[in-house]
């Protein structure tokens, strides 16, 4: 990938869209960097070059509108309800989208209870249970041979 051609397509979409004041472009940053970053931002948003989509991820609410078609990811192996998935790279109406779950405090409130249900799926209990149903698979499969 050609990232100093990315990144100004990047900043010329910032440009076009009138946030090239509210957008940063850090470049390379630490693990440790990258945490705070996440910790500070208000929105972020992750393209998914395969896919033709961009997806924040943030907790799921269905809209119709300005995001287009936009929908709560719902596939297996995907992020649960912990993301927005836009069906058309429409950067203006994503640009909207972005600023609604940021500043309406009833779809804020719904990304957010979507995350946190989403890391749920990630502690240690929950880990350790997958663990063993998987482990008693195994060892049932290693019986049977």
């Amino acid at each position: 990938m050609d990232t100093e051609a990315y990144l100004a397509g990047c900043q010329k979409l910032c440009v076009e869209l009138g946030l090239l004041d509210h957008v940063v472009f850090v470049g390379s940053v630490s693990q440790a960097e990258l945490c705070t970053y996440y910790r500070l931002a208000s929105a972020y948003l992750v393209p998914l070059r395969a896919r033709g989509l961009l997806r924040p991820p943030a907790g799921g609410h269905a809209l119709r509108g300005a995001g287009g078609g936009l929908r709560r990811r719902r596939r297996a192996g995907d992020d649960g309800e912990a993301g927005l998935l836009v069906q058309e790279k429409d950067f203006p109406a994503i640009a909207e989208l972005v600023h609604r779950a940021i500043h309406d405090p009833a779809l804020r409130a719904a990304v957010v209870a979507g995350q946190r249900a989403r890391l749920r799926a990630f502690d240690a209990e929950t880990i350790g249970a997958t663990l063993r149903e998987h482990l008693e698979t195994l060892a049932g499969a290693e019986a049977v041979r």
